[in-house]
């Protein structure tokens, strides 16, 4: 091979490493800007009350953790919430810290980006990297929520709701307060002998206990006392997951010697009259974004009711 061909050899090898290379760090550059967005998400699981570190969540105990589970894309939502029940209780002091727990595993670039300036602006997103945004994974997501809040933050009670459930939260704080004993506690509105689902949406594929379900509190809100969701949390490698969440809570914590009350203001299915309850309600659900806002109103003038 003739000297001018092995120079020429050379240069196209030369050229093919630096194309090589280039691509190999813009590939790496994108990794990295992908980790830093989702590390930005995933540092901040706390609230505009705190420093974001988790030293800060730590250092301060809270009466009432509020964990409201949402979707990615249910900004209306969360900004109704903002803007109705959880606004009373948004100053720096309050002894109630609301939180939305969303799963990001798996999403877009743009949805990312989009939560990362939701974050940036309220601060009051509480991340899941491990967690797929699925009804089929609710109780994991829920699993997962838990473990992060006996991780990050210091409660007496925590009450889990969901994104479309309107909270008298005023009233149901009080209630806390004034309780004695702030162990071993699980309120809500109590199911009993409801038949185990085998097909459909609601199906349980791994359900062996019995051919009906052990009571259990209504998913749209129920309340834990922070020495529960502490046992949930440090069993939550070994439990069993069913399919609905709620249904699984209540097996979780069925070992332990446990206060359960039943309360019938926890409105679930429309119309809100169904129930007939004696009492103004303190949970109402399913609530849409609008319906929020007007629910709010009505409260303020005491005039909706079960």
């Amino acid at each position: 091979m003739s000297k001018d061909r092995k120079y020429i050899v050379g240069l196209v090898l030369a050229v093919l490493v630096l194309v090589l290379l280039y691509y190999f760090h813009r590939i790496h550059s994108h990794s990295l800007n992908y980790s830093n967005v989702f590390n930005s998400l995933c540092v901040k699981e706390t609230t505009t009350n705190h420093v974001g570190t988790q030293e800060s969540t730590l250092s301060r105990s809270y009466l009432v953790k509020v964990l409201v589970l949402s979707r990615p894309s249910a900004i209306l939502r969360r900004n109704a919430i903002r803007n109705t029940w959880k606004k009373p209780f948004s100053g720096s002091q309050s002894s109630v810290l609301i939180v939305f727990s969303i799963g990001i595993s798996g999403l877009s670039d743009s949805t990312l980006n989009d939560l990362t300036k939701e974050q940036d602006k309220f601060g009051d997103l509480v991340l899941l990297d491990s967690v797929i945004e699925s009804y089929s994974n609710l109780t994991n997501k829920v699993l997962r929520s838990f473990v992060v809040a006996d991780l990050k933050y210091k409660f007496s009670y925590l009450i889990k709701c969901d994104d479309d459930t309107y909270l008298a939260l005023d009233v149901i704080v009080e209630e806390l307060r004034r309780r004695t004993s702030r162990k071993s506690y699980y309120w809500g509105k109590m199911f009993e002998g409801s038949i185990v689902q085998t097909t459909g949406k609601f199906a349980e594929k791994k359900w062996f206990l019995a051919s009906t379900y052990i009571p259990y509190a209504l998913g749209a809100a129920y309340i834990l006392s922070g020495d529960l969701v502490k046992k949930i949390a440090q069993n939550s490698h070994s439990l069993m997951q069913y399919h609905n969440e709620d249904v699984s809570v209540s097996v979780w914590i069925s070992p332990f010697d446990v206060e359960r009350q039943h309360d019938r203001r926890v409105c679930e299915s429309k119309p809100f009259t169904y129930y007939k309850c004696s009492q103004f309600a303190v949970v109402l659900h399913p609530v849409s974004a609008e319906e929020m806002v007007l629910l709010q109103e009505a409260y303020k003038r005491n005039t909706f009711k079960c």
